[in-house]
């Protein structure tokens, strides 16, 4: 019996004259042609450029007679640029920048008016029957309709009309290397040995447009087309591995190769044409002729041809309007054919901003169902070891990824080494292989200090295929299948349609958790309040093969439409001189799971001990964005922690046989920064893939699972210390000598100190500070004001935040005087003096300067008295785009500060400096309609206006509702998300993101002060902003732990 899926409302993302499926060279000529009649025009790529038969493939480099004849404006120029550089012609040939094209590609698309989706695949032409009128499209936001009067279809979504079910079929793919034995004149051919299996048993040498040192390897061969998920991987997986074998051939048979390293392989192999193709119905134009841009392959004369392609495609863009759709969808489905079951299916809730209609669609056919014992969809740092795990526990075992290949963030986001992170645990034989496939080929690497990303997804696809383990690369998940409220498998669109994985136990390693959010369980985006999180990388590659950190700028992982900004974004960030970006968006933080037990920092500082610890992690406080704990904020960065990682911090609120691996997992925003190193997310992987493993077998789902006897197996593995398991559980008891951690207190100044040791380094002592602001013992408090009345300077400031901390007047009068003091010494605000370690630009790692760690916690006192020094902050503050960016300046830090306290005060008295600071030109006017921001600063400019917006709400300032209200329509996701959040908690009720049904409420209630409460500062969807035990004015991180 088949399967489809229900019918389903979809909304109307994009009601358009033409959508043009595919980013290829035609797809964009196509486009432009039609934009260029005044049509509405939206383009739909699946990956996350454009120029595919070029960029995807590394097919570098075009016929200079197809450049001559192209359109100076056209999409061949593009590639090359309005002129032929010096050095970038090589005979009967151009080189391509890849960089320069794919930037160039997307501004012909934007000054066209052509929009454009990244990471979208089409699953269907709607209606189902009838006139055509649209295509449904799938990705991470689920499935949306793009409706339109005409479909035109690039060569590479051909198969949207019918699937290609040959077996083998020739496969075009090319090797990039570097190295300075890598340097061609002019392109050659080159024979090769007969066991690679290679056309003719030649290849091609084109040189890149490097001047030294960049070679292409052009290769052909007959690959094998297995069935989707079977053994040996995709023909991409093929073709990926076959080129790996080409490179190790010629650094043994060519001393000119000796030296080089691979530094990538094609993304796309360009797979040749089925000799016929689909009649396609009215109303939907296929682009290219059967033998389309493949025609060109192998010839090594020049042609015209592919001149003559792109300009036909742009031609058929100009008749768009021709043969408007009015004949049938052809759809698979006959009389005769055989009944087909519904599955019960969810999907992501589309974003709540998208403020459109919507169209019914469906039902959909599934064309082909996959059944395992475990499936891993995630094929990262933690998916690889998860399936490879459950693979070697004996459970049939699939793994699905979105990227062209495994390795995540460690490959193709261009995270080349490990940082933090234990590298020991259950993961240690897959970075063995990792290291083994370096010394294979004879390439330093692949241990912690770095490795090539080639050579690593190439191993990683190795392990997996060794273990049994079924692949499946490019695809993406946009439903689950569920019964009742248990995931029993995943709804995906391929390449080669839409699959449904059916599985006992699902892992989701999606790092975004991709799988909770479609079965509807709870998440979080970032921190509860602000939404805040850790920045974001499309990979810089400064050179082939070699990248460099350059994670910056917002994102919302929720919408298709900001994911496709910050693409476009990030392409234009890091210099025009960059070699290439990266094809996969990286974030060091999206979405996580609302789980059974939430770790937050302050588990971390208190050294916890959970009863289901299954994973213990190592690393320091590496927070690489805008901090928002309270610890942090007063000045407290934490030293190196091992930290328990609880079984029910993969389980997902609201449902069941699902667990959650990788960065995903349930933790708070400030808690994630110590628990996401790649090497720890492998060993979790691995935990998780064991686990799933047993469910299996068992017959149990994650939530009926016998844990104990688990526990005792993974301790035994090296997952963590067998003797945690005797440990009770709860925080490290503390001193009941209340002296003496004072005293040690007192030794450990300033308080960022603890963050200073080696990378090497475990703290395994307590931290006194913390223990003191969360000793159980009342008589604590007057102790502490004691002694701090008999301190001077930083220490007297420290026992000062303690007394905040515990809510005692005194300490804010201290940090009023200490700030007095410190402010009237120097004409300007003081500078950041101490060393962060780690520290980048801001905000980054809590660095600021230690005035404005008091400023903050001043905020948390609730003092008037503060309000005297936001004024002169913001008298004094250089608000310049110079101070912003400055390491020392604390420019961020000091106006989030003003902001932080004047929220939580709500007295009207603040206003003028808040109103003052949002005189600024830098921090007001930052909201974007539309567009994108390629300096991430004025990101973070937008922050600073955002949260002086919401304090000057909070103090009874109209004009802050407003602001507010205008970022409701920002084209930055995390943005309206932030507006509409701090909308909903100062009014009390939920509008939406009309921002007029915002100010009629405004005009109908008005709007006096209104305070943060003192359990809004870790609002949580699970209630964790309840009030403190310790104190009524401060958070639940706060309250107290037990003595000893």
């Amino acid at each position: 019996m088949s399967l489809e899926l229900p019918v389903r409302e979809l909304p109307v993302l994009r009601d358009t004259d033409l959508v043009v499926v595919g980013g290829s060279l035609s797809g964009v000529a196509a486009a432009l042609g039609a934009a260029g009649t005044g049509a509405r025009v939206c383009l739909v790529e699946s990956s996350t450029y454009l120029g595919r038969e070029v960029t995807g493939s590394l097919r570098l480099w075009l016929s200079r007679d197809d450049v001559a004849h192209a359109d100076a404006g056209g999409v061949l120029r593009a590639l090359t640029g309005d002129a032929i550089p010096d050095g970038l012609d090589r005979r009967d040939e151009v080189a391509i920048w890849p960089d320069a094209a794919k930037r160039r590609l997307e501004e012909q698309l934007e000054e066209a008016g052509v929009s454009l989706l990244y990471a979208t695949r089409p699953v269907a032409l709607w209606p189902e029957f009838g006139s055509v009128g649209g295509v449904v499209v799938a990705n991470k936001s689920g499935r949306q309709l793009l409706r339109a009067a005409r479909v035109m279809l690039a060569s590479e979504a051909a198969g949207l009309l019918r699937p290609d079910v040959r077996s083998s079929a020739d496969c075009w793919f090319t090797v990039e290397l570097t190295g300075s034995g890598c340097t061609l004149e002019r392109p050659r051919l080159r024979d090769i040995g007969p066991e690679l299996g290679l056309a003719g048993n030649q290849i091609r040498l084109h040189p890149g447009y490097r001047e030294v040192g960049h070679v292409l390897v052009e290769c052909r061969a007959s690959l094998l087309r297995s069935d989707l998920g079977g053994p040996g991987g995709s023909m991409a997986d093929r073709a990926r591995r076959l080129g790996m074998s080409v490179y190790s051939h010629l650094t043994v048979t060519d001393p000119d190769f000796a030296g080089s390293w691979p530094a990538a392989v094609s993304y796309r192999p360009l797979v040749a044409a089925p000799e016929e193709r689909p009649e396609p119905p009215d109303g939907v134009t296929l682009l290219d002729p059967p033998d389309g841009w493949l025609g060109l392959l192998g010839r090594p004369e020049p042609t015209t041809r592919l001149a003559r392609l792109v300009d036909a495609a742009a031609e058929a863009g100009t008749q768009w309007d021709r043969s408007v759709a009015s004949g049938e969808v052809e759809h698979p489905r006959r009389a005769d054919a055989p009944e087909r079951t519904v599955l019960e299916v969810r999907e992501p809730e589309p974003p709540a901003h998208w403020i459109v209609p919507t169209e019914p669609a469906g039902p959909a056919p599934i064309a082909h169902v996959l059944t395992t014992d475990v499936l891993v969809v995630g094929g990262g740092s933690s998916g690889v070891s998860g399936a490879v795990a459950a693979a070697g526990e004996g459970a049939s075992t699939v793994l699905v990824d979105a990227n062209p290949g495994l390795g995540g963030t460690g490959t193709y986001g261009g995270v080349d080494s490990y940082w933090f992170g234990r590298r020991d645990g259950l993961a240690t034989p897959n970075r063995r292989a990792v290291s083994a496939a370096h010394r294979a080929l004879g390439l330093p690497g692949g241990s912690g200090k770095g490795w090539n990303i080639e050579v690593k997804a190439d191993a990683l696809l190795g392990l997996a295929l060794a273990a049994g383990v079924r692949t499946i690369t490019d695809s993406v998940v946009f439903g689950v299948i569920m019964n009742g409220d248990r995931v029993t498998g995943v709804v995906l669109a391929s390449p080669d349609g839409i699959v449904a994985v059916k599985s006992k136990i699902i892992i989701d390693a999606t790092g975004d958790a991709d799988l909770a959010v479609a079965a509807g369980a709870p998440v979080r985006h970032g921190s509860d309040r602000s939404h805040a999180s850790m920045w974001y990388s499309l990979a810089q590659f400064v050179e082939p093969g070699r990248t460099r950190n350059n994670f910056g700028g917002v994102l919302d992982m929720d919408d298709v439409v900001d994911y496709t900004r910050a693409v476009v974004a990030a392409r234009r960030r890091g210099g025009d001189d960059l070699h290439d970006h990266g094809v996969y968006l990286a974030a060091r933080e999206s979405r996580n799971i609302v789980g059974e037990t939430t770790i937050t920092m302050r588990d971390q500082l208190v050294r916890q001990h959970f009863d289901d610890v299954i994973n213990v992690h190592f690393s320091n406080h590496d927070i690489k964005g805008k901090s928002e704990s309270i610890w942090t904020l007063m000045g407290l960065i934490p030293p190196n922690l091992e930290i328990e990682v609880p079984y029910r911090a993969l389980l997902p609120r609201e449902v069941d046989g699902l667990l959650v691996a990788g960065k995903a997992i349930s933790v708070t925003h400030d808690g994630l920064a110590a628990v996401r190193m790649q090497s720890d997310l492998e060993n979790l992987g691995a935990v998780a893939g064991i686990i799933a493993a047993g469910c299996a077998q068992a017959g149990a789902t994650p939530r009926t699972l016998d844990l104990p006897p688990l526990q005792r197996r993974l301790a035994a593995l090296g997952a963590f210390d067998p003797e945690l398991l005797r440990r009770p559980p709860g925080p490290q008891p503390v001193s009941a000598d209340v002296d003496d951690l004072i005293s040690r207190a007192l030794r450990q100044v300033p308080l960022h100190a603890y963050s200073h040791g080696s990378m090497t380094r475990v703290h395994r002592d307590g931290i006194p500070f913390v223990d003191l602001v969360l000793h159980p013992d009342p008589a604590t408090t007057e102790r502490v004001a004691e002694r701090m009345a008999e301190v001077t300077g930083e220490h007297r400031m420290v026992l000062a935040r303690v007394l905040v901390c515990r809510g005692d007047h005194r300490g804010s009068s201290a940090i009023v005087h200490e700030l007095e003091r410190a402010f009237g010494a120097e004409s300007g605000l003081p500078e950041r003096r101490s060393m962060i370690k780690h520290a980048q630009l801001p905000p980054d790692q809590a660095a600021m300067p230690d005035e404005a760690y008091l400023l903050y916690t001043l905020g948390l006192a609730r003092d008037p008295a503060a309000i005297p020094l936001w004024q002169h902050v913001a008298d004094r503050v250089d608000a310049s785009p110079e101070a912003i960016r400055s390491m020392t300046a604390g420019t961020f830090a000091y106006v989030d500060a003003v902001a932080y306290g004047a929220a939580r005060l709500g007295d009207p008295r603040s206003l003028p400096a808040l109103q003052q600071l949002q005189n600024r030109p830098t921090l007001h006017g930052q909201h974007r309609p539309s567009g994108f921001e390629a300096d991430v600063f004025q990101e973070r400019q937008a922050m600073l206006e955002l949260a002086l917006a919401g304090a000057r709400a909070r103090s009874g300032d109209r004009a802050g509702v407003r602001i507010l209200t205008i970022f409701l329509g920002d084209s930055r996701g995390p943005f309206r998300r932030q507006a509409h959040t701090e909308l909903r908690l100062l009014f009390g009720r939920d509008l939406g993101h009309r921002p007029e049904a915002w100010l009629d409420l405004l005009e109908a209630t008005g709007l006096a002060p209104n305070p943060l409460p003192p359990d809004a500062d870790l609002l949580a969807p699970d209630g964790l902003g309840a009030g403190s035990a310790a104190s009524p004015a401060v958070d639940s991180e706060l309250a107290p732990v037990r003595e000893t």
